[in-house]
């Protein structure tokens, strides 16, 4: 049986043990906290921390087929890469492109150097902005800027980039592979909440076959730049100029990957152990459509809220076919007042999906 081991129980690796084991693998998590997120979702659990591991643990790991790291903190993987480089550790990292993907700094020298569209940063351009603080990911630490006074507070207290606000519809890929053998995967649209955090995902994107070459093209010319070996998820805006970059993450996704391995049967999972194997990644058109979405429900009230709510939760729990859905990861408990879920639900057309998503939200919120 194919093994796979995932470092990091947050919304990563609540992904990648889940696609673990729709595929069929024996899964073991990894996570300094006890009680992780994504603990549930594992065969096996050792809390360890991965910055320093004892020798037991290292051999254990040189059984498995494919290490995952799904975390976020550079100098923790640059350690475990390091262990693993030394040990013969089949960890899947791309330090290097981390380096650039992790630091909203280096992206932005990253980007203007090979001439890759993105927003004009300030001075350039006019209200509003967007501030960025220089090491995150996702939503974390962007500031609407609005005014001069805004912007001149935010430059004074946050050593951050500023960007030009865009408004428009927003769209993500992933890429795996290695320098000259990429595949990009299949577009997926994003709808984000009020703070700019992801609160729903549909594959594929209703977009033209033209539209999704350009965003494709993009993305192959980024991790062709990059030199990635590994995977890579890219986001973009559709401004009235054109797609441009919103950022680049080069880790394990989170989101985009239940929703793409739903609509067109691939899984990110199996995709990077058949790169680490040296096969070559494919990509499959969809066949059907796909929508996950994120729900926090306090005191009887539903909020659609972005992903944030699902890593603010407790043990998450995975039930299929349940109340409407295909899917869905809630933290729900019978006794509880305040709990979040992801519901995943597919169709065979956007209009199909459409009906479902009334009534899978029906079925589920309304007893």
């Amino acid at each position: 049986m194919v093994r796979i081991a995932v470092i990091g129980g947050r919304l990563q690796g609540l992904e990648a043990l889940f696609l673990a084991k729709e595929a069929g693998y024996r899964t073991l998590l990894i996570d300094r906290k006890q009680n992780p997120l994504a603990r549930n979702l594992a065969d096996d659990f050792l809390c360890r921390d991965v910055s320093d591991l004892c020798d037991d643990t290292i051999e254990a790991l040189k059984k498995f087929d494919l290490i995952i790291p799904a975390f976020e903190d550079y100098e923790v993987l640059a350690k475990l890469d390091n262990t693993a480089g030394q040990c013969g550790l089949p960890l899947m990292a791309d330090m290097r492109a981390y380096a650039v993907s992790s630091s909203k700094k280096a992206s932005d020298v990253f980007f203007r150097n090979h001439s890759l569209p993105i927003p004009e940063r300030y001075p350039g351009g006019c209200f509003p902005y967007i501030g960025k603080i220089p090491v995150s990911s996702g939503s974390r630490g962007i500031c609407y800027i609005a005014d001069k006074h805004m912007l001149d507070k935010y430059i004074n207290e946050v050593d951050g980039i500023v960007q030009e606000f865009i408004e428009g519809r927003q769209f993500s890929a992933e890429v795996i592979g290695t320098p000259g053998n990429y595949t990009v995967y299949e577009i997926t649209e994003l709808f984000v909440d009020d703070g700019f955090d992801c609160k729903a995902v549909e594959c594929p994107a209703n977009l033209p076959d033209v539209k999704k070459a350009e965003i494709s093209g993009i993305a192959l010319k980024t991790a062709e730049k990059l030199g990635l070996s590994g995977i890579m998820d890219i986001e973009f805006i559709l401004s009235p100029k054109g797609f441009v970059i919103l950022e680049i993450d080069a880790r394990f996704p989170s989101q985009t990957p239940v929703c793409v391995y739903h609509a067109t049967g691939v899984n990110y999972v199996t995709e990077l152990l058949n790169l680490w194997k040296g096969v070559k990644p494919e990509h499959r058109k969809p066949i059907k459509h796909s929508r996950l979405e994120h729900y926090k429900i306090e005191n009887g009230v539903i909020h659609a809220l972005g992903e944030h709510i699902v890593a603010e939760c407790e043990q998450i729990n995975v039930y299929k076919n349940c109340m409407g859905v295909d899917f869905c990861f809630t933290d729900y408990k019978e006794d509880k007042r305040s709990w979040a879920v992801t519901l995943v639900y597919g169709a065979e057309s956007a209009a199909a999906l459409a009906c479902k998503h009334r009534r899978a939200q029906l079925g589920f919120f309304i007893p």
